[in-house]
């Protein structure tokens, strides 16, 4: 690969050890500034430390406006127009053009800005001038693509504010004594907000119609609203793609896309364009000359690269910093169009009730941080929009192998966003803003020494990268924003994600203590023990004093490092505010792998608790651990997170009530703090979650695993929990600042870079290889557009169902279980016409959810699939929600007419028969005569049915649901070995369904119905025929009182998905599912632990219970573990161990997925049925 920037850091560095100026070659980046900077990174003590001038010249070349040229400047742009025909005579068109409208415009009294603007990001909006405040409407905007050049990145001015001689005689870089007393720095007092209304009844809002929860909006309404009445036209698309050159044609596109992303290296792509098959039909002869047309694409914003020295009295050094700058980044976000519906520009406060006794906290804009921010400006700005800005960090390895380089990428989001669009890589809502300089300073012996330059080193760097928002903060920019409208932004630090090493680094802490709140290590895993939060101006004030007076008093009473904080010349910024929870490391690679894993293994027993994890039953979307827990290699997120959903059921039965208290206590704060919404009632509990663990936590002391109490002090992920409600009120819930999105964008923008490049002076050769990357997708994007507005294309959503979200925080790729067999999907299995608790449903569960779903505008986030429901509700149910899916088989049958002895013998269906006689007699009086079910009869048999579930209204922000309920047999290789073990899931269905069903009215209906006859098949609703039918046979009565809760449900083996024969199906032609029947669910869950358990439905002979049931009767799979303390001790485990034929009795396991676990939830919070509730169905019927 050619590397795009060149750079020499050896000959630098040589230069620079000689005594001499070092400076970089130029970079063949675009750029306008030839800065002159250097930065003094702390150094070991010196008397004179030099201050080298560092000179990097970047250049921005020009670009022809009539063909994809780029020259070195204006002078060579209008030399090349001269020498070209086409291009000069595209020039004088142009020109007569441009004086045509300029004769117009004088004579209309108008004036006409006839100056060409030059190519910009495709990203990019046009800089705006300093305008009134003004509105100035415009009724034709202009027709041509706006391509101004970005303004010249402002040159970070790497030299600190104050003079050389205030380095003190430790070398150590201090701050300019002035700078902490200067008020912008200084966080101000918390204004009253006056124009909030002190009455409930009197503040404005809207009740949401889909979610019933009342939105009040900021009270200022003109924050977030744009500053004129400007629309920024739609890029033309044409025009684009006649300047993209050979690139515009879409099959040489196709073929330079396939070999720039397919990873290969560039000696193959050399092979491909060189083949017989590329020869002739591509324009390029080598990678060289693609990667020339690649490069004059659109990009994103421009990389720079900085030299940093640092001094040191033996070993100076020159260390270098690449980044864009922070300015065009949030320029490129906000002006996205594929974030016009997800955009958010001021805060909201969402109530549960019009009377706002119980907020509910989602989104950053939700959260109080947000809102008292914006009071803030409006008091300072008057109109404004605060952009929140999201900084991520974390340091990563390029290569396992020992001694492999490192990167520390800086990735950056605005809070504007939603989280669910945040977390998707493919949404690009989260950019890398540059790589901070990695050094290990091994030379240096003293560890102390050693510790502060490194820090001190990032800490510089860091306020490199974000110097622009220093003035940005203050007085604020003019940005286009996604919806095409101009505002008057001020970007800000609201959030800062990072592991806990990472935290105290930036928070200039010690790891003994804690970067939030001021506390010592003694008691510091006491729940009781008062804390403080850190406060900006005691914790600048501290860190002044040792630099001016070496007073390490102040330092030592805070657990502070000496070390000037990047974030102490940003105005409005509390780091320790900004911290948020970790979710990966302190949850599920904290408290549940590194201590309730090890609690565990303590009390039971590595051997058993491995084997039970090998033996355990299965379900779809639970990895099933083969070989146990602790032989697990490479233990990252995802393995904890498989690993606690079945983590509980195994190890209750053995625990002390107590223990098994406190082990589920720990399972439950992490369940809730996963939530994407939260209530005050939510944070209640999780704080009392938090107290029992506390409270019962000492168990371990008293079973000899810690000495004492003082171990908890040295566990700092415990004492971080205390700070999760805090957070939640701050910034929102925790599932929208998980580290697990850096992690995964170290692939995008670190790992595959690294493979990419040639291994030396790697960073370089990756900001080229991301350079090119963004090109081709930003090409991709318009070319898109182009081919659907040349009719070429199919119109695209922008809302793709691939965002769909999988437990672990992945994006979920096009079928998470699906194989070939089941892809193509033609119809939903489901009655036209439901009725739950007599609330008259679309399928779907939620009225109009599903595909094309409205959502309600302006409070995205909070307003969820919805619409027009019908029906009387008692109170009791009012709240009460119940899925209903959307259920998907595959078109085509998997095994296509299979004899029903080959479905008795291979699926383990062995009264199969006697249970299709049993349906149909039961649900449509079929005489048993008329349904015998022959073993020679032909049947259709599918492996898999889906359940689409939509989002729930009581937790709008979840990701919709998709369970799969799997019904497969042992497959055989040719050589009769087992290729793939047969698995049989669980699943839930209603016990007793009270709901309008659709009917299938035949020739040969029940006597009832026989005045109905028809000639043919025909379905019509039962409701038509209620005056004239009894409809008893579908069920229960319908007018029966329903269960509740997950007593509604009954869980059943599913064995096979089969259809009824030719003769049968006249009767009912869908499919049908033959299950294994478990018994009703115990009436309460365990006062211990809250699960709730079940046993196998056994006949009067011993013999499994088994029935046959339509598809449309199933809701959802579950997961039901075994009792693994009630089997028999002499029982050898492992992995083929069918425990469902052995076990008797099951746990429902809860934990099995998020949605099952706030469905539980959700249902245990139902209030109880009043007597009036329970009689009134009787005193319905007696009024018919």
């Amino acid at each position: 690969m050619s590397p795009l920037p060149r750079l020499s850091l050896f000959g630098a560095l040589r230069r620079r050890r000689n005594g001499s100026k070092t400076s970089a070659p130029p970079m063949n980046i675009p750029s306008t500034s030839t800065p002159s900077a250097s930065t003094p990174v702390s150094g070991t003590p010196s008397a004179q430390p030099s201050f080298a001038s560092l000179r990097v010249t970047n250049t921005y070349p020009s670009v022809c406006l009539h063909c994809p040229k780029r020259v070195a400047n204006e002078a060579a742009r209008s030399l090349h127009v001269q020498n070209s025909a086409l291009c000069r005579k595209a020039e004088e068109t142009a020109f007569k053009e441009a004086m045509a409208r300029r004769a117009q415009a004088r004579a209309d009294g108008e004036e006409l800005d006839l100056h060409r603007e030059g190519r910009a990001c495709i990203q990019q909006a046009p800089t705006v001038s300093d305008r009134a405040r003004k509105r100035v409407r415009t009724d034709d905007a202009p027709r041509h693509t706006p391509t101004a050049n970005p303004p010249p990145v402002p040159v970070p001015d790497v030299t600190v504010s104050q003079s050389p001689n205030d380095r003190d005689a430790s070398g150590v870089y201090a701050p300019a004594s002035a700078q902490l007393a200067h008020p912008e720095t200084q966080p101000q007092s918390q204004p009253s907000n006056t124009n909030v209304p002190s009455s409930p009844q009197s503040s404005r809002g809207w009740t949401d119609p889909a979610t019933g929860y009342f939105i009040e909006p900021f009270p200022d309404p003109s924050a977030g609203e744009p500053i004129s009445d400007d629309v920024l036209p739609p890029i033309d698309v044409e025009a684009y793609m006649r300047a993209s050159g050979e690139l515009g044609q879409p099959s040489h596109f196709e073929m330079a896309e396939l070999l720039l992303t397919s990873g290969m290296s560039n000696k193959d792509k050399n092979r491909h364009l060189k083949s017989v098959l590329y020869r002739g039909h591509v324009p390029w002869n080598n990678s060289d000359k693609l990667f020339d047309d690649i490069d004059r694409l659109r990009h994103g914003p421009t990389w720079h690269i900085f030299d940093i020295n640092v001094p040191h009295d033996t070993n100076p050094r020159v260390q270098y910093i690449v980044m864009r700058d922070i300015e065009h980044v949030v320029r490129d976000i906000m002006a996205h169009p594929g974030f016009k519906d997800d955009m958010v520009y001021a805060p909201i406060k969402i109530w549960t009730s019009p009377e706002k006794k119980e907020r509910v906290y989602g989104d950053m804009w939700t959260a109080d941080w947000w809102w008292k921010m914006q009071i803030r400006l409006r008091q300072k700005f008057g109109p404004a929009t605060l952009v929140p800005l999201i900084i991520a960090t974390d340091q990563t390895k390029l290569s396992t192998m020992c001694g492999g380089q490192k990167a520390y990428p800086v990735y950056v989001t605005v809070g504007n966003i939603g989280k669910d669009g945040r977390r998707k890589p493919s949404q690009r809502a989260t950019v890398l803003l540059g790589y901070l300089p990695v050094d290990a300073f091994e030379d240096i012996e003293d560890d102390n020494e050693r510790r502060r330059m490194k820090a001190d080193l990032i800490h510089r760097s860091m306020e490199t990268m974000l110097r622009p928002l220093q003035q940005a903060a203050e007085t604020g920019i003019e940005m286009w924003c996604a919806d095409g409208r101009l505002r008057r932004v001020y970007p800000m630090v609201a959030a800062y994600i990072a592991d806990w090493p990472e935290q105290n680094l930036m928070a200039c802490t010690s790891e003994g203590s804690c970067p939030v709140c001021v506390t010592k290590q003694k008691g510091r895993g006491d729940l009781n023990q008062e804390t403080t939060m850190r406060d900006r101006d005691e914790t600048l004030r501290a860190i002044r004093a040792y630099f001016d007076y070496k007073s390490k008093l102040e330092l030592g009473e805070l657990r502070l490092k000496p070390v000037w904080p990047w974030w102490a010349s940003l105005p409005n910024t509390n780091f320790s505010t900004c911290l948020t929870p970790d979710l990966l490391h302190q949850l599920y690679q904290g408290i549940f792998k590194s201590h309730l894993v090890r609690w565990i293994q303590y009390l039971v027993g590595i051997k058993k608790l491995d084997s039970r994890f090998i033996a355990t039953t299965q379900a779809a979307g639970m990895t099933h651990f083969g070989k146990g827990i602790s032989r697990v290699q490479q233990w990252t997120g995802r393995e904890s997170k498989e690993m606690l959903k079945q983590f509980l059921p195994l190890v209750v039965g053995d625990l002390e009530p107590e223990l098994a208290t406190l082990v589920t206590s720990a399972v439950e704060f992490i369940y809730r703090a996963h939530g994407s919404t939260m209530t005050d009632t939510d944070i209640r509990e999780l704080d009392e979650t938090l107290e029992t663990f506390h409270r019962l936590k000492d168990l371990m002391v008293k079973k000899k695993f810690y000495g004492s109490s003082a171990h908890f002090d040295r566990i700092p992920k415990i004492h971080m929990l205390k700070h999760y409600s805090h957070s939640i009120r701050q910034l929102g819930t925790p599932d929208g600042y998980s580290t697990e999105a850096p992690e995964h964008l170290h692939i995008e923008y670190a790992k595959d870079p690294w493979r990419a490049s040639n291994k030396v002076r790697p960073l370089p050769q990756m900001i080229t290889y991301i350079q090119r990357m963004e090109a081709v997708r930003i090409h991709r994007s318009m070319m898109n557009q182009w081919l659907v507005l040349n009719g070429k294309l199919p119109a695209l959503r922008p809302n793709v169902e691939d965002g769909c979200e999988v437990e672990d925080g992945r994006e979920a790729t096009t079928d998470e279980y699906e194989d070939e067999e089941t892809a193509e999907v033609v119809r939903r299995i489901e009655s036209t016409v439901r009725s739950t608790a007599g609330v008259t449903q679309s399928s779907g569960g939620v009225a109009g959810s599903g595909k094309g779903a409205r959502k309600v505008k302006g409070i995205r986030g909070v307003g969820v699939a919805g619409g027009e429901v019908s029906g009387l509700k008692s109170a009791a149910e009012a709240d009460t929600y119940y899925p209903e899916p959307r259920r998907q088989m595959a078109k085509n049958p998997t095994r296509p007419n299979l004899r029903v002895k080959d479905v008795i013998d291979d699926y383990g269906a062995s009264d199969l028969k006697s249970a299709v006689a049993d349906f149909l007699n039961r649900r449509f009086e079929v005489p048993r005569y008329n349904a015998i079910l022959s073993e020679n009869h032909r049947i259709n048999v599918w492996h898999r049915l889906y359940l689409h579930h939509p989002t729930p209204p009581f937790a709008p922000l979840d990701p919709p649901r998709r369970d799969v309920v799997r019904a497969s047999p042992t497959s055989l290789d040719p050589a009769g070995r087992t290729r793939k073990a047969g698995v049989w899931d669980v699943a839930m269905y209603l016990e007793k369904p009270n709901r309008i069903r659709e009917c299938y009215l035949i020739p040969h209906l029940p006597p009832r119905l026989r005045p109905f006859h028809f000639s043919s098949p025909t379905r019509l609703p039962l409701e038509q025929v209620r005056p004239l039918a009894d409809l008893s046979y579908l069920g229960s009565s319908v007018n029966d009182t329903e269960k509740r809760g997950i007593h509604r449900y009954r869980a059943g083996r599913v064995r096979a998905f089969f259809t009824l024969p030719h003769g049968l199906s006249r009767y009912y032609p869908g499919q049908l599912a033959y299950v294994e029947v478990f018994l009703p669910f115990n009436a309460g869950s365990s006062p211990t632990h809250g699960l709730h358990s079940t046993s196998w439905d056994l006949t009067s002979n011993g013999a499994r219970r088994t029935l046959v049931l339509p598809v449309t009767d199933i809701v959802f799979s579950c997961h039901l573990s075994p009792k693994f303390h009630l089997l028999p001790r002499d029982l050898k485990l492992s992995a083929q161990t069918d425990l469902y034929a052995i076990s008797q009795h099951f746990w429902f396991n809860q934990y099995y997925s998020h949605y099952m676990y706030q469905l539980l939830r959700h249902w245990r919070r139902e209030p109880r049925p009043t007597l009036w509730d329970r009689l009134r169905p009787y005193t319905q019927s007696s009024l018919v």
